[in-house]
C-alpha cells in the first residue's frame, strides 16, 4: 500500500511520546495514553511479512465485562489506535514491544524436515527447527501451508494454531521440497 493511500485514511496513530507501554509480571501488555489506562492491549501487525515493524494495531483486550451481555456479532475489540514506526519509539519502549512482537508472531524456523507422513486425516510432522527438533500435526487441507512466494517462504500452520517457517524454500533439500510441494 502506498504512504499516500495510507495518509489519506482517517487512522489514530499512537503519539510516541504519549504512550508507556509495559509488560506484568504476567506477561500481560498494558497502555497509559494520554491519561487513560489500558490494563491489556494486544498488537497486531498489518503487514507481518513485509513491513513487521509498521503500521502495528494496538487493541484494548480487556475482558472485565465479559459477563455483560453484549450485541450479537459486537464482539470485536477496540481499537486504540496504530503504532506508525516502532523506529519512533525510545529505546525501552521499542523493547518492551519487540519483545511482546516476538512472543506473540513466534514461529520457529524449519531447518531440515525428517519426515511427513499421512494417517487418518491429518499429516504428521517431524522437523528440526532453530528452536531444536520438534513434531506437530496440520490438517490435509491446502490451507495449512502458505507460499509466501515473494519471499521464497512457507508458514506452516498446525491444528493447534502453532506457526513455522521455511525461509529460503528454494534452497532447502530436493527430496524434502518436493514431499511438501506435494502438499501446497
Amino acid at each position: 500500500m502506498s504512504e499516500a493511500i495510507i495518509e489519506s485514511i482517517d487512522i489514530e496513530y499512537i503519539d510516541p511520546k504519549e504512550a508507556k507501554f509495559n509488560i506484568t509480571t504476567n506477561h500481560i501488555l498494558t497502555l497509559d495514553l494520554n491519561g487513560v489506562h489500558y490494563p491489556c492491549v494486544q498488537l497486531h501487525r498489518s503487514f507481518p511479512f513485509t513491513n513487521p515493524d509498521k503500521y502495528i494495531a494496538v487493541r484494548d483486550d480487556d475482558d472485565s465485562d465479559k459477563d455483560q451481555v453484549r450485541e450479537i456479532g459486537n464482539d470485536k475489540k477496540k481499537e486504540i489506535g496504530i503504532i506508525k514506526d516502532l523506529a519512533e519509539f525510545d529505546s525501552v519502549s521499542r523493547q518492551i514491544l519487540e519483545k511482546y512482537l516476538e512472543l506473540r508472531y513466534f514461529a520457529p524456523t524449519i531447518t531440515k524436515l525428517i519426515s511427513v507422513r499421512e494417517e487418518f486425516g491429518y499429516r504428521y510432522w517431524v522437523v528440526n527447527t532453530d528452536k531444536g527438533d520438534c513434531k506437530f500435526t496440520t490438517t490435509l487441507n491446502r490451507n495449512s501451508i502458505v507460499n509466501l512466494s515473494s519471499s521464497d517462504r512457507l508458514m506452516i500452520y498446525d491444528v493447534d494454531g502453532n506457526r513455522f517457517q521455511i525461509v529460503g524454500f528454494s534452497k532447502f533439500d530436493s527430496k524434502a521440497r518436493k514431499q511438501i510441494e506435494m502438499f501446497m
